[in-house]
């Protein structure tokens, strides 16, 4: 079957599809031009896992001087293979940014993030998954130094119990 196919305009701009043997997209990319700066490349890309279901979505940014695919910019979306959104990964100009939602797919627990404008880890929370619970909670001074640290006296039990 059809491996992968690429459409090309006369704007730079172009789009390219990969598939797996079984017919099912593997990943799609499109790549244009940045409206504010000529000099870089906006990548929105997918990726798929071999069941049709999404894996991950974003948006790239490369410059002419970038190695490989540029910085991540904006939402990155992680999917579990049942197509359930695992984790969001915000970023701005390839730093992390903002809030970061980690789920793992069998665990009690998920995780929130938030970074700095530096790109710097500022708390690292965890919930428990089906209460939406406050387990634990750091925050950190911008140095990467301890500020306060919380934890749920039932927590440890918990992921013992998992």
């Amino acid at each position: 079957g059809l491996e992968s196919q690429s459409l090309f305009n006369k704007n730079w701009e172009y789009k390219t599809t990969l598939y797996y043997q079984n017919g099912n997209k593997k990943m799609e990319r499109e790549e244009s031009k940045h409206p504010d700066d000529k000099w870089l490349t906006i990548i929105d890309y997918k990726n798929y896992w071999d069941n049709g279901k999404l894996s991950e979505e974003g948006r790239r940014i490369k410059g002419i001087s970038s190695w490989g695919d540029g910085s991540y910019e904006g939402d990155i979306k992680f999917y579990a293979k049942t197509g359930e959104l695992t984790d969001v990964q915000k970023y701005k100009k390839g730093k992390p940014h903002g809030l970061w939602t980690l789920t793992p797919v069998d665990g009690l627990f998920y995780s929130e993030q938030i970074y700095n404008d530096e790109g710097k880890l500022a708390q690292d929370s965890i919930f428990e998954k089906e209460t939406k619970k406050l387990m634990k909670k750091i925050e950190y001074y911008s140095d990467g130094s301890t500020k306060s640290e919380f934890e749920d006296p039932t927590y440890k039990e918990k992921i013992k119990a998992s």
